[in-house]
């Protein structure tokens, strides 16, 4: 069997009479069969140019005919140009075409605006099957080997959203991802469009639908924590400011990882203002679970069956674990009901000195053993409850974009109990906390205030932050009963833990704390203004330790040492009487003015 391939320009006359020689020669001859492709005008010449260096022809006019040897395999035969199908169709089917001129410029107009619709028709079509684009930085981490077959298998975005994943990693890790690609193709899923590597460029996260940030800045021996937030805000910076230029307009974003988990998701909304700020989230679904089942092995039960674990706070740092509203479902005990029947948690856990003795070290141990399979199969879920909804009823706990809830200050990134439903997610804010719990959100919020303020500084403004001995020296001094507020368990509010914190924030955070809010019966409200709030912040700390060193080394009493600024000459004085101010408006000494108007005084009753 003869198999020709006749390809050229779309508007090329000579194409339209070959073209209609060989229609005319597979009608009539049976082992005759032809092949055309056609390309717009404009890319014909880049077309023809791969082509033939693709089998090593030359060739460089319109048309281009080749004989492929399907039955014997191999590469095409070149064959010719127009001139050259001519004289193989007269010589070896004794039949060529007469078509005039004219004739050959009207089909050949004809064929490029029948190309032109067809290509139109094959972008709609290629439109409605868009594969979701799904962009993974830090794609080297061990948690990216188990998130791929989750999101390529449908459970997440589906069964009939296709999808194109891109790696993102540097250079060094090129091995690593080249190895993710081959396994990825090697499952052969079938809503897998593509699977590429890429460093960063100016085209990264290029019309990206979806992007997981696994990216983490653990601290070295020899770094300290400013260098690790500097270096991680440089870093989000460049993410946010790519966000804003290449991705879509609805792009999802999950934060996920070991360090910095809430600020991270912060820079992103600050760098990437377009992107709407609800779009944003942090998974603490990852310590939700590990909660879970150190509760569910207490209690002999599965971990499925525990549920409304709630994770407060810094996702990274200070946290607290409230077991409030936690309930148990198929609990076997005397009482039996439906499948939707639960009961309280710390009605079914009698052991209270477990509770406040080993279960906040357990729990905090298990990060010791994370190999990244359960960091992967909770950011998946964070994804379906997104797309799909989560379970009916039931709360989850994610770091979103705080706007005042519980009392908590705006513009942070705070884990907090939420549900998803329709495609979005809602904060769970009627849910009532006790006064204890308020504090202890507030010590999270203080730090998560610090990193940003951090985070946010320019170089040139970068201070060390207090070591933990003297802020706990002067915490001690000023506020007595901040310590009985501390760690311990209270009843009924949950379990603080500051385990997994980068920062030394035990006892210089309630300092800070105490600076920057106070506390009132109907919640945890600001003093002041945020951006305020930040420069006091800063040199709140190192005010407080200049007055404790003078006024252990000065004689004068504690009083005359205040960190106060100095008054100017037209300040408010006291009266040395302990009454109203007065202002000193000239250089003579008050006790002069006292004495004049008390002779004054004496005269008048003589």
């Amino acid at each position: 069997m003869a198999k020709f391939v006749l390809a050229g320009k779309a508007d090329c006359p000579y194409f339209a009479k070959a073209e209609l020689l060989a229609d005319y020669l597979q009608k009539n001859l049976p082992n005759f069969r032809i092949h055309k492709i056609t390309q717009h005008p404009d890319d014909w010449e880049l077309w023809l140019q791969n082509t033939c260096e693709k089998n090593g022809w030359k060739h460089t006019r319109s048309p281009i005919v080749w004989r492929e040897l399907v039955d014997r395999g191999g590469k095409g035969l070149l064959l010719g140009g127009f001139n050259e199908f001519m004289e193989h169709a007269q010589h070896y089917y004794f039949n060529t075409s007469n078509m005039m001129t004219d004739l050959m410029l009207k089909i050949g107009e004809e064929n490029l605006k029948t190309h032109i619709e067809i290509q139109k028709e094959e972008d709609e079509l290629r439109s409605l099957i868009k594969p979701l684009e799904v962009w993974i930085t830090s794609a080297s981490a061990r948690s990216c080997y188990s998130l791929l077959p989750m999101l390529a298998s449908g459970e997440i975005f589906g069964m009939a959203q296709d999808i194109s994943i891109h790696l993102l990693d540097s250079s060094d890790c090129e091995d690593t991802l080249q190895a993710l690609v081959l396994e990825a193709e090697d499952l052969a899923f079938t809503l897998l469009r593509s699977v590429t590597m890429h460093t960063v460029s100016e085209e990264t996260f290029l019309r990206a639908d979806v992007i997981i940030v696994l990216d983490d800045v653990p601290l070295q021996e020899n770094q300290s924590v400013e260098d690790s937030v500097s270096l991680l805000a440089d870093r989000c910076k460049e993410y946010g400011d790519l966000i804003e230029r290449n991705a879509c307009g609805g792009v999802k974003i999950v934060v996920a990882g070991d360090t910095f988990v809430n600020l991270k998701a912060l820079l992103i909304m600050s760098h990437a203002p377009s992107c709407p700020k609800h779009n944003v989230i942090a998974a603490a679904t990852l310590l939700e679970w590990e909660a879970k089942a150190q509760l569910a092995k207490k209690l002999k039960v599965n971990a499925a069956v525990v549920k409304d674990v709630i994770v407060w706070g810094n996702i990274s740092g200070v946290n607290f674990l409230d077991l409030h509203f936690a309930k148990v479902y198929h609990y076997d005990s005397a009482i039996w009901g439906p499948p939707s029947y639960s009961r309280p948690l710390l009605e079914m856990i009698y052991d209270s000195k477990w509770l406040q003795n080993e279960l906040l070290p357990q729990w905090t141990s298990r990060k010791e053993h994370r190999r990244g399979m359960t960091a992967a199969y909770s950011t998946a879920t964070v994804l379906r409850y997104w797309y799909q909804g989560s379970p009916a009823g039931e709360i989850v706990s994610l770091g979103v974009i705080s706007e005042g809830q519980y009392g908590i200050p705006e513009d942070i990134v705070f884990s907090m109990p939420v549900k998803f439903q329709d495609g979005r997610w809602e904060v769970l804010s009627d849910m009532a906390i006790s006064d204890e719990m308020k504090e202890k959100l507030l010590e999270a919020a203080t730090e998560l205030i610090q990193e940003r303020n951090i985070a946010l500084r320019s170089p040139e403004e970068s201070e060390p932050l207090p070591e933990p001995e003297q802020a706990s020296d002067t915490q001690e001094n000023i506020f007595p009963n901040q310590q009985e507020a501390g760690l311990a368990l209270t009843e009924g509010s949950g379990i603080p833990t500051h385990s997994s914190s980068f920062l030394p924030v035990s006892q210089g955070s309630a300092l800070i704390t105490s600076q920057v809010h106070e506390t009132q019966d109907d919640g945890i409200k600001p003093v002041q203004n945020a951006s305020v709030l930040l420069t006091q912040k800063e040199s709140a700390l190192p005010d407080q330790e200049t007055a404790l060193s003078v006024e252990q080394e000065s004689p004068f009493p504690a009083q005359s040492q205040s960190a106060l600024p100095i008054q100017q000459e037209d300040a408010l004085q006291p009266d040395q009487d302990g009454g109203q101010p007065a202002r000193q408006e000239s250089n003579i000494p008050v006790k002069e003015e006292s004495k004049q108007s008390i002779d004054q005084d004496n005269e008048l009753r003589s």
